[in-house]
C-alpha cells in the first residue's frame, strides 16, 4: 500500500526541500521506498518496518546503518508529519515531511507508478 510521496523539510520555513522520498507499507509491517536528493542528484533505496505494538515506523536511507529515521504511521497518513532523523548516537535531527500531491494524470484515475 502506498503511504505517499512527501518533501523533507528542514522546518516549516524550508520553501524548497532538496529531498524527496516516496514510501509504502506491506501487510507485514514492511517499509519500503526511494528518496531522492536533487541537490545531489542522487537516489537511495528506504528500507524499514512498523512496530506493530507502538505504530512507530523506522527505516534506514540506503545500506548505511548510521542513519535511522522514524516517525509514526498515523502521521504518514496525514498532509505534514513530524519525522526524526537520529544519526548514529550523536545526533538527532528533526525534519517535516510535507505530502506532495500526485501528478495530474495520477489525480485523474490513472494508476501511480509501482516503488521500485
Amino acid at each position: 500500500m502506498a503511504l505517499g510521496t512527501f518533501a523533507a523539510a528542514t522546518d516549516e520555513k524550508d520553501a524548497q526541500p532538496t529531498r524527496v522520498m516516496q514510501l509504502a507499507v506491506n501487510k507485514e509491517g514492511i517499509v519500503s521506498g526511494t528518496m531522492v536528493n536533487t541537490a545531489t542528484d542522487s537516489t537511495v533505496t528506504i528500507q524499514g518496518r512498523v512496530d506493530k505494538d507502538t505504530q512507530r515506523v523506522a527505516f534506514r536511507l540506503g545500506e548505511s546503518e548510521n542513519v535511522v529515521c522514524e516517525t509514526g504511521l498515523y502521521n504518514l497518513t496525514q498532509s505534514e508529519a513530524p519525522m526524526l532523523v537520529h544519526y548514529r548516537t550523536e545526533r538527532v535531527e528533526n525534519y517535516l515531511l510535507v505530502r506532495l500531491d500526485p501528478p495530474e494524470d495520477a489525480a485523474a484515475g490513472e494508476e501511480e507508478a509501482p516503488l521500485p
